[in-house]
């Protein structure tokens, strides 16, 4: 804050620069520090001072302080937020107003926006977004039924993931503006139009289903990575919520389980009467899919179909009746300025000052930080058709008439005025001399002209004609007669009658020419469509092979496919027979100490082209090697590791201590260390008693041979070697898969997932050498299979319990 002089003490003081600054009070909050922004205000950390805790407070932005009507709605619902108490909704606590900054405190969280989490992690897996929905519709069914109120703006930045694993609601109860006026007068609505329902673009106030499809789209987002409708620009985005056909989950991610994306693809039906019209049947609907059941509200066909904006209803709302039909040549009523249609009576979107402007029946949309905009647009501009000019030269003919039309003129017949009009202006008297055959110089009389005149009851207007035509006058001279005549003969007269026979040989060429040509022209079109149709069927013919080849080649590839997959699948079966074979007979080598016979089986393997084959054997050969360096060090020890003890009990059961005298080849030679009893009982003369060990039956006794090999790597200055080596010695052994040596010895996750098939192929070894061991030996050890190993000594008791029983007491 800025540092001042304090009026009593005159000591410095910080005054906070503004009311919402850190430091300043607004009623019972201290502000802390801003923590977030929105399209409503600004979000702070704040202390209560009467409560002593730590709080989340939202001041709103100056331009809703200023609309009366808004602030007690916002008053209204934070008080009946407040009221709620649900694990899954940010508890409201206070609302208030401190010198025209209305705010309003909520419970501060201790996690992070799932608008954050998607940022950084893209997106989430279908068991966490299933957990959210679960949580997020629980709340919002709690908030409709305890208070009737509804969210109107569920998106990732308002859905809190606590550190501890719970999803909370926020701004649950925080009222907002559906629509309101801007600066310059035009309707604005505030939301976010990644998320929000066509309903609340198109103007409806909304109810509890645009709540659920925003929390569709959320999840959607959340399953996919990306928004429901791509686009960076935010006309578009509120066009394709209504016009768009939603993308099915499945295209964009297939790993999405089907039933969770038939679940949000309802939910984000363009139409409310599609989606889910309560929070009970969406709740059931979810418990299904949980359990991987399809849910069982269906969409119709048609609803994804784009929202018909020209229709009165296009939601399927109800509401305003249909307008009745406009008879053809009367103007309707002029919409409302308000409802800002466009000619079409359609909605049209633009871009104006960062705002989104939107014209059409109401409407809206949101934008997150710029609100969508109504904009009041009048009346379509008529169009007026130009007046239609006359053809050149036309005017000036008619104009040169002697008797214009005027009065009864107005029911001449235009078309024989017309035809004679055109012989004059375009044939020019010659031409229709040579249209009409003429070669001699004179104009063809009518068939009539030497007999009775057709006219001869007529009035005597016609007689002037008649005489130019049995006088054979030049034809222009005929036709300008002809012209004059039909401006003044009444339609319908004797008159009429007459001069159209007298006109009718004159005039018939020239039609029957037009009509030629008229003909002509029609058959030429005809020709063309059919050209054009026989083309297009070409076309289709050739598209239809193409595709036809083309799914030819793809059921072709398929079959290739599928007998590739069999070929390595059978491959892959003969790989871990031939795998387990070898397994077998690495631990009955192994087992016997016969380390280059461990190796046999390698030796072709890896030397394999097949990748995956060489790398299995390359890895067992590097634990075969460590394990014979193990039983190397303990053989050519010697006496290096003479006078290591241990304690073996005798046939009567007591414990004996032995010591170590030599290592010779295979054979450990131990001698009886006897106690000071024996000593004083017996004389000293009598000689020391000795036994000797194979090396194989050594290492079957657990810890006396760890001791004998510890004591050699020891010797060899290699104890360090010992967990790496003595692991890799009990792995290709098969013996003891669970002792604590192999963690150091098996770094590859590929021979732990063998651990299994290595304790069936020790289990078959050892069973197998039950038949040298001593009856008693043999049942012993065979009791301890069965115990150590049960699942894997299962299959081979039957063989065990034969085996003992042949053996010899």
């Amino acid at each position: 804050g800025e540092l001042v002089a304090c009026g009593y003490c005159n000591a410095a003081v910080a005054v906070p620069l503004s009311p919402t600054a850190a430091g300043a009070l607004l009623g019972d909050f201290l502000i802390v520090k801003e923590i977030g922004s929105g399209g409503m205000g600004k979000v702070y950390l704040a202390h209560q001072i009467s409560l002593d805790r730590d709080v989340a407070l939202k001041v709103l932005s100056a331009n809703f302080a200023r609309d009366a009507v808004f602030i007690q709605n916002f008053i209204n619902e934070a008080r009946m937020a407040a009221a709620l108490n649900h694990p899954n909704i940010v508890q409201a606590y206070a609302v208030n107003a401190d010198a025209e900054h209305y705010y309003f405190a909520m419970e501060l969280i201790e996690g992070n926006t799932m608008k954050q989490v998607l940022q950084n992690s893209g997106r989430l897996v279908h068991e966490k977004v299933l957990s959210i929905a679960t949580d997020i519709i629980a709340a919002l069914a709690y908030a409709w039924q305890e208070k009737k109120l509804i969210h109107r703006d569920i998106k990732p930045d308002n859905i809190m993931l606590t550190y501890d694993g719970r999803t909370k609601l926020a701004d649950m109860g925080l009222a907002r503006k559906i629509t309101g006026t801007g600066e310059d007068g035009s309707a604005e609505l505030y939301g976010t139009p990644q998320y929000v329902a066509p309903e609340l673009i198109l103007g409806a106030a909304g109810d509890l289903r645009s709540d659920i499809y925003s929390l569709g789209a959320t999840l959607y987002h959340a399953l996919s990575g990306g928004y429901p409708f791509q686009t960076t620009d935010l006309n578009e985005m509120a066009l394709k919520h209504l016009c768009e056909p939603l993308l099915p989950l499945r295209e964009r991610v297939p790993d999405v389980p089907a039933p969770l994306a038939r679940l949000v693809e309802v939910m984000m039906a363009k139409r409310p009467q599609h989606r889910y019209q309560n929070y009970e049947q969406l709740q059931a609907d979810l418990a299904r899919v949980g359990k991987g059941q399809m849910p069982l509200l269906v969409l119709p066909d048609g609803a994804q179909q784009p929202v018909d904006m020209e229709s009165d209803d296009p939601m399927g709302l109800g509401g305003q009746e249909p307008a009745a039909p406009v008879p053809p040549g009367q103007a309707g009523p002029a919409e409302p300025e308000a409802q800002g249609r466009t000619a079409s009576g359609g909605i049209k979107l633009g871009q104006k000052g960062g705002k989104i402007s939107l014209g059409g029946k109401g409407g809206s949309s949101s934008t997150g930080k710029a609100p969508l905009v109504l904009e009041a647009k009048g009346e379509a501009e008529k169009t007026a058709l130009p007046e239609e000019e006359p053809e050149s030269g036309s005017a000036d003919s008619l104009a040169s008439l002697e008797h214009p039309p005027a009065g009864p003129g107005a029911k001449k017949v235009v078309l024989l005025i017309g035809v004679l009009a055109v012989l004059l202006l375009v044939a020019g008297g010659v031409a229709a001399w040579f249209f009409l055959g003429r070669d001699d110089g004179a104009a063809a009389a009518p068939d009539n002209a030497a007999g009775e005149s057709p006219a001869a009851a007529a009035d005597s207007r016609l007689a002037g004609l008649q005489a130019k035509i049995q006088a054979a006058a030049p034809e222009p001279e005929i036709m300008a007669e002809l012209l004059r005549l039909a401006y003044e003969v009444e339609a319908g007269t004797p008159d009429y009658d007459a001069l159209l026979k007298l006109a009718g040989p004159y005039l018939e060429p020239v039609l029957q020419s037009a009509r030629a040509v008229q003909m002509s022209e029609i058959q030429s079109g005809w020709s063309r469509r059919i050209e054009a149709f026989k083309e297009q069927k070409q076309r289709e013919e050739e598209e239809a092979k193409v595709v036809a080849e083309q799914a030819r080649k793809e059921a072709e590839a398929a079959r290739e496919q599928k007998q590739r997959e069999e070929e390595a699948r059978k491959l892959a079966e003969e790989f871990e027979l031939a795998k387990q074979q070898i397994r077998d007979k690495v631990v009955q080598c192994a087992t016997q100490l016969d380390f280059s016979g461990a190796r046999v089986p390698f030796a072709v393997m890896s030397q394999s082209s097949n990748e995956e084959e060489k790398d299995w054997a390359m890895l067992w050969l590097s634990y075969i090697d460590q394990a014979e360096a193990l039983f190397l060090s303990l053989k050519n020890s010697k006496d290096k590791v003479a006078g290591v003890s241990f304690r073996i009990r005798n046939e009567k059961n007591i414990s004996q201590e032995w010591k170590v005298s030599t290592i010779s080849y295979n054979t450990v030679r131990l001698k009886l260390v006897k106690s000071g009893h024996e000593r004083r009982g017996k004389g000293q003369e009598e000689e020391e008693q000795e036994k000797s060990y194979e090396l194989d039956q050594m290492a079957e006794g657990g810890n006396n041979f760890v001791l004998l090999v510890q004591e050699a790597l020891k010797a060899d200055g290699r104890e360090s070697e010992f967990d790496n080596l003595y692991g890799s010695f009990l792995l290709v052994r098969g013996e003891q898969i669970a002792h604590k040596h192999l963690e150091a010895a098996m770094a590859s996750e590929r021979i732990l997932s063998e651990l299994p098939l290595l304790r069936s192929s020790y289990v078959k070894t050892q069973v197998e050498r039950l038949k040298i061991r001593p009856k008693a030996r043999a049942l012993q050890y065979a009791r301890y299979l069965k115990k150590n190993y049960p699942d894997e000594f299962a299959p081979y008791e039957e063989e065990a319990k034969t085996i003992i029983e042949g053996l010899a007491n």
